[in-house]
């Protein structure tokens, strides 16, 4: 998308903690709306709704992070997770051959 090309953006607003909120564009494309169209951003339309028909796109084309699950950034700030999937797996061992049955999360495995 941007490879070697200029990038202008425009300054819109500053938010709660002084940082530039923009639109960055290049060649007349509209960066921010390519991210979420391509399902590698989400449109917080708490503040603005511009993205939020090529968030639908993506969401529907299932691009990006839209092709799994996933939290949405302002509900993982808030404590959201995803629940781990169960894994059980059965390993033996080479040298002593004893069975052993695993049981967790992939973080979580017990014996």
């Amino acid at each position: 998308m941007i490879a070697s090309r200029a990038v202008a953006c425009q300054e819109l607003d500053r938010d709660r903690y002084g940082r530039m909120v923009a639109k960055c564009a290049v060649a007349g494309a509209d960066l921010g709306e390519w991210l979420v169209l391509n399902g590698w951003a989400v449109a917080y339309v708490y503040f603005s709704y511009d993205y939020s028909r090529a968030e639908q796109r993506a969401q529907s084309a299932r691009r990006g992070i839209w092709a799994s699950e996933f939290v949405l950034p302002w509900e993982w700030r808030k404590g959201k997770r995803l629940q781990a999937a169960t894994v059980t797996m059965s390993l033996q061992c080479p040298l002593l051959g004893a069975k052993r049955t695993l049981v967790g999360t992939p973080r979580n495995v017990r014996l």
